[in-house]
């Protein structure tokens, strides 16, 4: 069934799933805090995962846009190659 999944999504699922797994045998950990005590309503694991999954899949989404010639990416810099392109991917057109 994950065989019918396109490329981006199998990797952004395996990328979680091996997140998930850092997560439930790491320790509690302790910190110092400023300011007044929040408690989250859910626990922090899950907060976590979905940090580490858009991190994950921004890096892949533009991985992607790179290798299908939308952009060309270096350290620090994004330059767009075919904008047109992009906005039609989004949804956007210009009036």
């Amino acid at each position: 069934m994950i065989s019918t999944f396109p490329r981006i999504a199998r990797s952004v699922l395996a990328s979680s799933f091996s997140f998930s797994f850092c997560t439930l045998i790491a320790g509690s950990a302790h910190a110092h805090g400023f300011g007044q005590r929040f408690d989250l309503p859910i626990p922090l694991n899950f907060y976590l995962l979905g940090a580490a999954t858009t991190v994950e899949t921004a890096i892949r989404v533009l991985r992607r846009f790179e290798r299908d010639g939308l952009i060309r990416g270096a350290v620090g810099r994004v330059r767009v190659l075919n904008a047109e392109q992009l906005r039609r991917m989004s949804g956007k057109h210009d009036s």
